[in-house]
């Protein structure tokens, strides 16, 4: 509850704050309510947040998978495995970072064996988690991303987005957005930190798209 918000209170030089030996400096004592007040007042957002992501998350997994089962054909197991193959290939030749490809080469070669957990195809479609529509999504032909981003215009389903490569930058975002809130996990602390683990912060740009998201998405 306090670590999220502790930079809120520590001193700063230049709106940046300021650390001595890896620590904030404080010129007085924070009592715990002022942090608590913060917490209440982060948390007092979630509800809308919730409603809002779960609205959105069902109308994109569906106009997502019934567009991609009509374009690719996808009615079997067989017809599955050569859409992923297809995917897969598309992600080999994207401009994707690395990081970003391998990642998504290694959750595609993870949903055949996936699959055989269902009793059909449409029943693994519908089951598929936001993450998992967005990868699809962001893999599939340019030509159906641009005919399913119309489909989802047409349905209110992208969150007020009329740009396709801004929606694109909104998918990369909204699903860490989505588990902070779903499992009560701190916004804040998704906003500053690129990478809480190694302490490294977002770049302010980054820190601002996260912000206009969430203001969005409320």
């Amino acid at each position: 509850m306090i670590s999220p918000f502790k930079y809120i209170f520590a001193d700063k030089k230049n709106g940046i704050p300021v650390k001595v030996n890896g620590r904030h400096i404080y010129s007085r004592d924070v009592e715990f309510k002022e942090y608590y007040d913060n917490y209440l007042q982060e948390r007092k957002q979630y509800g809308r947040l919730y409603l809002n992501i779960s609205k959105f998350e069902v109308k994109f997994n569906s106009i997502v998978t019934h567009e991609l089962m009509l374009y690719y054909n996808i009615n079997s197991d067989v017809q599955f495995n050569k859409f992923v193959n297809t995917i897969i290939s598309n992600v080999h030749a994207s401009s994707y970072r690395l990081s970003v490809q391998t990642h998504m080469i290694n959750e595609l070669n993870c949903f055949s064996s996936k699959m055989k957990n269902y009793e059909s195809i449409y029943i693994f479609m519908d089951r598929l988690s936001l993450g998992s529509t967005i990868t699809l999504f962001r893999c599939c032909d340019l030509q159906i991303r641009k005919q399913i981003f119309s489909d989802l215009l047409k349905n209110d389903a992208t969150v007020k987005y009329t740009d396709f490569s801004s929606f694109d930058d909104f998918l990369f975002r909204v699903v860490p957005i989505r588990n902070c809130v779903f499992h009560n996990n701190s916004l804040t602390i998704l906003k500053r930190y690129f990478d809480i683990k190694n302490k490294l912060l977002r770049t302010r740009s980054d820190q601002r798209k996260y912000s206009n998201i969430i203001k969005r998405l409320l």
